[in-house]
């Protein structure tokens, strides 16, 4: 006997009433949601999916949201309930090609291939609990790195916030609704204070700017001198384009992953810096470029020798944007034009770098010292 299918107000959503079962004293009513599939001949058809009995919770609504997931998942060429037929890795595939344009996504990428993906990769996704993520944590916590140092906290941590962003990824772009194995809350992670704000003292910036005077390649030494003179973002100047550059303003305008616009005033140590490759002479649409005419993806090897050659020690190519802040601090700068100097878009991160000049403190506390001689002397 064939089945009358009625339709609902909700798109896509049709019931029958069964002619044996009751539900609140009323004939039962099963749901379906149906959809157009292409078939082999590139022809449409028709397909009913059953969703379940209305006397096991079903309303049309509830029907409505299942077939709105299941249409989102099939824009990403995903049929089945990913939970248990999704890898890890795939999900990471998919989280890699929609945040392509993230900041930190080349670091993501590097550690999503060193360590996450050979340790939880091949696991399904409901296979992927707290407690695995937490025994992933432990290893890490107690791994060596390429440098041969244990493995510092807030690396590790950074290694469970990728997994945590996945995983919030499917939640919001594929309608992945288990809670999240990497959330905070069920894990136990080493405390660690990330406040410590490292900064170049006059003698420390006096040697780095004679080494740059003299190191052999130029453009690295721009780079670097660019860097200590402005704060901007490693990425902002590895990426830098002559037509983001206004020379009658000297300025350097550019383009935040949200879309929204950041400018940079330039000072006179910026100016001459952008001065001298504009009078290398090169056709690249980039400012800093390597031999092959492309710019430059990593100098950290050229920083290894530089800050070595200066006597530097733990002190990262990042810290120079740290010190950028603090020396203008230390300058009694106003707190919204370090803020608009650095790009920030939170005024607490700038209040980082609101540290305590040491210098500072040590001519408060010669005062008191002063005013103890100075009494002195007029008792004699």
């Amino acid at each position: 006997m064939s089945v009358k299918f009625v339709t609902t107000k909700y798109p896509g959503i049709v019931f029958y009433q069964s002619t044996t079962k009751l539900h609140n004293g009323k004939p039962d009513k099963c749901y379906y949601f149906s959809e157009k599939i292409k078939g082999s001949d590139g022809k449409y058809k028709s397909k009913r999916t059953k969703i379940g009995w209305a006397s096991e919770g079903h309303k049309p609504e509830t029907a409505y949201g299942i077939r709105s997931d299941h249409m989102k998942l099939r824009e990403h060429g995903i049929t089945k309930d990913i939970a248990s037929t999704m890898t890890f890795e795939e999900a990471a595939g998919l989280y890699i090609k929609d945040s392509i344009n993230k900041r930190s996504i080349k670091t993501d990428i590097s550690r999503l291939n060193h360590r996450i993906l050979p340790a939880i990769g091949n696991k399904y996704l409901n296979e992927i609990t707290p407690a695995l993520v937490q025994k992933f944590y432990n290893n890490l916590m107690n791994s060596v790195t390429e440098r041969g140092k244990t493995m510092a906290p807030a690396t590790a941590e950074h290694h469970i916030k990728i997994i945590r962003q996945i995983f919030n990824y499917l939640k919001y772009q594929h309608n992945f609704l288990k809670n999240n194995p990497a959330d905070f809350h069920y894990l136990k992670l080493a405390k660690y204070d990330n406040t410590l704000i490292r900064y170049l003292n006059d003698k420390q910036t006096d040697a780095l700017l004679n080494v740059l005077a003299e190191y052999k390649n130029k453009t690295i030494a721009n780079m670097v001198t660019l860097y200590l003179h402005t704060g901007m973002r490693k990425s902002v100047i590895l990426n830098l384009t002559w037509s983001q550059i206004d020379t009658h303003l000297w300025t350097i305008q550019f383009t935040n992953k949200d879309g929204s616009l950041d400018t940079i005033v330039l000072n006179s140590a910026a100016q001459t810096v952008l001065a001298e490759q504009m009078a290398n002479g090169s056709d690249s649409e980039f400012v800093f470029t390597s031999k092959n005419g492309k710019n430059w993806v990593n100098i950290s090897k050229h920083w290894k020798k530089i800050k070595k050659m200066a006597g530097l020690t733990n002190f990262r190519l990042h810290d120079l944007r740290h010190n950028f802040a603090t020396q203008l601090h230390f300058n009694q700068t106003e707190m919204r034009d370090i803020m608009a100097l650095m790009t920030h878009k939170d005024a607490k991160t700038t209040l980082k770098y609101t540290h305590v000049n040491p210098a500072r403190l040590r001519e408060m506390s010669e005062l008191i010292v002063k005013k103890r001689i100075d009494k002195q002397d007029k008792s004699d």
